[in-house]
C-alpha cells in the first residue's frame, strides 16, 4: 500500500514495472484507491504490452489518499 499526494480532481498518472513478472505483457494488474472517507474506486490502467502499465486515477477527496496495487 502507497500513500500519494496529488491534487484533487486531477488526473494522476504512474507506471506499474511488472517485467520481472512477465515480459510480454500478458498479466493484469489492478489498483485500487483508497479514500480519505474509507471508500474504494478503481483505476484506469492500460496494458503496454511489454510488462509495464499506465495507471491513470483522479482523487476525489481532500487527504491521505492509499493505493493497493495487485
Amino acid at each position: 500500500m502507497f500513500l500519494l499526494e496529488v491534487f484533487k480532481d486531477s488526473t494522476a498518472y504512474f507506471s506499474v514495472d511488472a517485467k520481472s513478472l512477465t515480459d510480454s505483457g500478458d498479466g493484469k494488474v489492478r489498483a485500487i484507491v483508497t479514500n480519505p472517507s474509507g471508500t474504494k474506486n478503481d483505476t484506469m490502467v492500460t496494458n503496454n504490452k511489454d510488462g509495464t502499465y499506465e495507471v491513470a486515477y483522479a482523487p476525489y477527496e481532500e487527504g491521505k489518499t492509499f493505493l493497493t496495487i495487485s
